[in-house]
């Protein structure tokens, strides 16, 4: 059973959108089953869109200390990492990130 809090969702705008979201979602089902691991996306027809306020936009270049304390915090790196081990990178949207190894380190960036 797959938690609701799980679910990747990709929003297609038109056919061609959707065409490509199934081959990219097809190809990396066969990439995690390769490793006996598994991945659900669901493709859904995008309805509203709206733009986030101009601070929201390229919080990591304005911010890069308090988007370094964030990646750090969150875990979500660290869960990334786990899940993406021995996975075609290609394959994912998500940019590695360079994992400070405490949150004193974000003070340089």
């Amino acid at each position: 059973m797959i938690k609701a809090s799980n679910i990747n969702q990709l929003y297609a705008h038109h056919e061609p959108q959707n065409q490509v979201a199934e081959e990219v979602t097809k190809k990396l089902k066969e990439e995690f089953k390769k490793h006996n691991q598994s991945v659900y996306t669901q493709i859904l027809p995008s309805t509203h869109f709206y733009k986030a306020e101009s601070y929201h936009q390229d919080y990591h270049h304005k911010n890069p200390k308090r988007y370094c304390y964030y990646r750090t915090g969150c875990g979500r790196d660290l869960t990334v990492n786990k899940v993406w081990q021995n996975i075609d990178w290609k394959y994912s949207n998500v940019v590695p990130f360079d994992i400070p190894s405490s949150y004193a380190e974000c003070l340089t960036r």
